[in-house]
């Protein structure tokens, strides 16, 4: 069974809002990265879903963060 920080990132990815307000509250962390070190806010920004990109700002992610490849949100 996933753990609530991969479901997280899946939902991130996926662009769903329900699934990741409810990883959220259930602990799992918002900076947790995936095996291509990206965030959550870095896969909902690469697959363009902004209503998960202005959820997770909102809720406190880190928009200085970069990828593995340096890339950075701003």
């Amino acid at each position: 069974m996933a753990s609530w920080n991969e479901k997280l990132i899946k939902a991130a990815s996926e662009g769903s809002l329900t699934d990741l307000k409810l990883s959220i509250d259930n602990g799992a962390d918002l900076e947790y990265r995936d095996t291509d070190d990206d965030t959550p806010l870095l896969n909902s920004v690469y697959y363009g879903h902004m209503k998960t990109v202005k959820y997770l700002v909102s809720v406190g992610c880190n928009k200085e963060c970069r990828s593995k490849v340096r890339y950075r949100l701003i």
